[in-house]
């Protein structure tokens, strides 16, 4: 009777790895890329045609390697390394499986020049054929090229994407190396044509610049954390204006590495927050230094998901570094546009240039008379007032704004769901944690729109303040700061039950019971698979925020790592809301005055609790370019 197992054939055994480690072309050219880095290369040059389907060229000015070594590097399992099970514990290089060449080898047509400068090697192979060797030039370096990706392998072939798909995705592996090693010099091609390059100074910044543009590059503040914890982080944080609707520009870097790590991306996404509105995400480069025995990159062929220790730590510490960046920076937006950056730069102009000249009739309202008659425009002509019958500016009397501005006094509060004397003390600790004093302390106000935006004179320029924006900012802040200090428990007047699957409710130990009462809810197990709310906050009672408190719980009996602080920001995020002046809602001077005070004592003075800008600065430069009175 034969045997039920056997040893594949090493051909077999190569497409077998070649499917874990080169799923697409861009697979391919990242293990090429990765081994000139580890080569110690300063230069990299790569080329791709059609997509890398067609072909891909990678050179290097590395180490190289002799005829011995150009032979074995096309053997699986031959590294140069991995030489003991010690070396695992501390890996340093990008590559080390010893797995890349051969696999591509597998299915590709192969070609490779390199040398250490005393000898040169030729190789040619393709697929199951045995390798040929030749003499080769003495440059010191290596060239690889791999043609016809795939061409033996069409189930494969087959279900690859357009060559602009994949060629996409290969220019996102180069830019995510190039970002991970500034120090390299990349020369990146499609199809011959230049598609950026690097200079491999170390700067960071210079990449994104490379990359992203100018205007971005402008954009980035760096931040650092080197705490000797086993781990340093280097954040590259653009300013909350500069949004995608995705978040794959939240990019994280371990050892150089790009990684995908969920913890830390959103802690980068909780971070910001306050400044971004929701399904906004913001751009970030979040580069960590760790000891090699702290992380286990043989997780998968690809490398790209690792195991970290003591990841919730370290996410902890990446919002918290980003955090005191944002806050200490205090973004103001001063973008036209609606915040999606890509398409701004690729049209940058256009937010200035739509702008229409503002045709005004002939014909006017002649001063002291009642009831003017209607304007009639010409037909080529839009009446100014032509659907704008709801929007109107409310001036004010500058000197009485002067004056009130000169006063010691806020002059009228911001409504607030607590006491006059809680408010006042809660607006006092908002203020001594504000750094270099109020930002809008210069504003003037000018008057209202629409019952809506406060339109305020700055020393350099205008600013237009949204007035729920501005004063759910300020409630939010207030309330944070006197929830944080003492919770007020009480019974609701009905039973709140949150059903919940059985194997959540069986792990609702004594531990997240603690939690949610530090957080003033009482919670108590109700039947197998639901859970009974006790007691909760005072300032929760309301009905409407029953969905919000079913929430809370849940994150809680889930295990999600979670602050208290955290957890209780949505509902107070929702009651700050209920309790600010509405849009709409006609404002005296003493208001307009005490909400920009009041606004500039806080944290984050530039946006509401949920994301969206509380003021819009447009500085001379850019009334001057509106009115076109630039260039002359």
């Amino acid at each position: 009777m034969p045997n039920k197992i056997s040893v594949m054939p090493t051909a077999l055994a190569n497409l077998i790895a070649a499917g874990e480690v080169v799923e697409r072309p861009a697979s391919a050219l990242k293990e090429l890329v990765e081994n000139a880095i580890d080569a110690n290369s300063s230069h990299v040059f790569v080329d791709i045609v059609g997509g890398g389907l067609k072909s891909m060229t990678v050179k290097d000015d590395g180490s190289g390697m002799d005829d011995v070594d150009a032979r074995l590097c096309l053997l699986r399992h031959a590294s140069s390394k991995i030489k003991t099970t010690y070396d695992l514990m501390d890996i340093k290089t990008l590559g080390f499986r010893g797995e890349a060449l051969p696999s591509i080898v597998a299915v590709s047509r192969f070609s490779m020049d390199t040398s250490d400068g005393s000898e040169g090697t030729h190789v040619e192979a393709h697929g199951e054929e045995n390798p040929s060797f030749s003499r080769a030039p003495l440059r010191k370096g290596t060239t690889i090229k791999i043609s016809d990706l795939f061409y033996n392998t069409p189930a494969r072939l087959k279900y690859m994407k357009s060559e602009q798909v994949e060629r996409a995705k290969c220019l996102d592996t180069m830019e995510h190396l190039a970002l991970g090693f500034p120090k390299v010099s990349f020369d990146v091609r499609t199809d011959g044509k230049e598609v950026f390059s690097t200079s491999g100074r170390g700067d960071t910044v210079e990449v994104i610049q490379r990359i992203w543009g100018n205007v971005l590059a402008r954009d980035v503040v760096e931040a650092q954390d080197f705490k000797e914890t086993g781990f340093s982080i280097e954040a590259f944080l653009a300013k909350p204006e500069i949004n995608y609707a995705s978040r794959f520009q939240i990019m994280t870097f371990l050892n150089r590495r790009y990684i995908y790590s969920f913890k830390l991306s959103k802690a980068v996404e909780e971070a910001y927050r306050d400044y971004l509105s929701p399904l906004r995400y913001p751009f970030a480069v979040i580069k960590i230094t760790a000891d090699p025995s702290l992380v286990d990159v043989n997780v998968h062929p690809s490398k790209r998901e690792v195991r970290i220790s003591n990841e919730d730590e370290l996410a902890t510490r990446v919002k918290k570094l980003t955090l005191d960046t944002l806050a200490k920076e205090k973004p103001v937006y001063s973008n036209l546009g609606n915040g999606d950056y890509l398409e701004k730069e690729a049209n940058k102009d256009d937010a200035l240039l739509a702008v229409h000249p503002i045709v005004i009739p002939a014909t006017g309202n002649p001063m002291g008379e009642e009831n003017p008659r209607p304007l009639k425009a010409r037909e080529d002509e839009t009446p100014i007032t032509q659907g704008l019958s709801n929007v109107s500016f409310q001036g004010n009397d500058v000197s009485e704004v002067r004056r009130l501005m000169a006063g010691n006094g806020l002059g009228q509060e911001i409504a607030a769901p607590f006491s006059d004397e809680e408010s006042s003390k809660a607006s006092d600790r908002v203020a001594d944690q504000v750094e270099g004093g109020n930002p809008y302390e210069n504003l003037l106000p000018l008057g209202q729109i629409a019952n809506t935006y406060i339109v305020c004179e700055a020393p350099d320029g205008l600013c237009i303040i949204d007035q729920h924006a501005a004063a759910e900012r300020v409630n939010f802040e207030k309330m944070e700061d006197l929830f944080s200090k003492s919770i007020k428990k009480v019974q609701p007047l009905q039973a709140v039950i949150v059903d919940l699957p059985p194997s959540i409710v069986s792990a609702f130990d004594q531990e997240k019971k603690d939690r949610l009462s530090a957080m003033g809810f009482e919670v108590s197990g109700f039947g197998t698979s639901s859970l009974k709310l006790d007691s909760l906050p005072e300032f929760l009672t309301n009905k409407d925020y029953e969905s919000v408190i079913k929430d809370l719980i849940t994150s809680v009996a889930k295990g999600e790592k979670v602050e208290a602080k955290d957890l209780l920001r949505k509902a107070i995020s929702t009651l700050a809301c209920h309790a600010s002046v509405r849009a709409g809602q006609p404002l005296s001077p003493q208001e307009e005055v005490a909400i920009i005070r009041e606004l500039g004592k806080c944290r984050n003075p530039a946006n509401c609790p949920h994301g969206r800008p509380t003021v819009i600065r447009i500085s001379i430069h850019d009334l001057e370019h509106l009115f076109k009175r630039t260039g002359f």
